[in-house]
């Protein structure tokens, strides 16, 4: 039996290595920088995450996606070390990235931006032609071994102090095209996003404003698994849909330790066919403040609630 494995990491924060200058900050970037060395810059280990990247490595899985929020402020600076960062751990064929809200800090042009992250965000070449109207990189979609990993960008600038997100009409319509082309054969579909599918906190005002359209849309195109990040903590479970129930699996920020549990972890996917039927174990790889080593545990799949 074949075994396609996939890491997922989100909300790394990556330490802002060069201080930004004063025309830089003459916007929402303030708050975020004298948040970053108030409260992030002690709380997102570099240590923590140089380890991530040995385990990741020694893990060897055949994928790696990053949920979100590799850095904090928009800086061009930011995304050219996380880019660094990134070929550390593999091949770019072999990671896939969508952006988080700190990843979109501000309104900042494609090419000091996400172009850095481009081997990281395209639509394969062999499939272009099928979406050859796609102007924006979002969504995208990579096949593996006939696993289909769609990357949806819920990244947008917000008001200071918020930090919703949205999909938005143009990506949703294309969405729906990439789903229709993958209904003709039997891939196992992973849909990848920052924001959770699910409302968050009181308007939904951290969570994703068009969920309800989205929800709507995976109600007529079956999907095996979600992923997000965003909430700095496990977030595990199902949305119920019309015609399939859907496992949604947050994992915690990769390089911030939760004070109460001295841990932090990231979650690790097996994915098999057996007689022409999609299957899947979840893993989480948990990582100790006393002991700077991970360990691994199985994911019950069967307690996870549905929403």
């Amino acid at each position: 039996m074949l075994k396609y494995t996939i890491s997922h990491i989100s909300d790394l924060h990556l330490p802002i290595i060069k201080t930004p200058k004063y025309k830089e900050l003459f916007n929402k970037r303030i708050i975020g920088f004298i948040n970053w060395h108030l409260n992030r810059k002690n709380n997102h280990n570099d240590n923590i995450i140089k380890d991530l990247i040995n385990d990741l490595k020694k893990q060897g899985s055949d994928h790696l996606i990053v949920s979100g929020d590799l850095i904090n402020l928009s800086l061009e600076d930011e995304y050219i070390n996380a880019s660094k960062i990134l070929k550390k751990i593999s091949i770019p064929e072999n990671i896939s990235v969508v952006p988080g809200n700190h990843d979109s800090y501000i309104k900042i042009d494609f090419d000091k931006s996400i172009f850095h992250w481009k081997d990281h965000i395209g639509t394969d070449t062999v499939l272009l032609n099928y979406f050859k109207s796609k102007k924006n990189p979002f969504p995208y979609l990579k096949i593996r071994n006939d696993i289909a990993l769609i990357g949806l960008s819920s990244a947008i600038p917000t008001m200071p102090f918020m930090c919703y997100g949205k999909i938005g009409k143009d990506q949703l319509k294309n969405l729906e095209d990439i789903l229709i082309y993958l209904s003709k054969k039997n891939y196992f579909k992973i849909l990848i996003l920052h924001h959770p599918i699910h409302k968050i906190g009181p308007f939904n005002y951290k969570g994703l404003l068009d969920n309800n359209e989205l929800i709507k849309l995976l109600d007529d195109y079956n999907i095996e698994l979600l992923l997000h990040g965003h909430l700095h903590r496990d977030s595990i479970t199902y949305l119920k849909t019309k015609n399939s129930i859907i496992p949604c699996f947050g994992t915690p920020s990769s390089s911030k330790i939760n004070k109460k549990e001295k841990q932090t972890s990231y979650n690790k996917y097996e994915i098999y066919k057996i007689n022409d039927k999609w299957n899947f174990n979840a893993y989480r790889r948990v990582y100790r403040s006393d002991t700077n080593k991970f360990t691994q545990e199985k994911i019950n799949l069967n307690e996870i609630k549905i929403k």
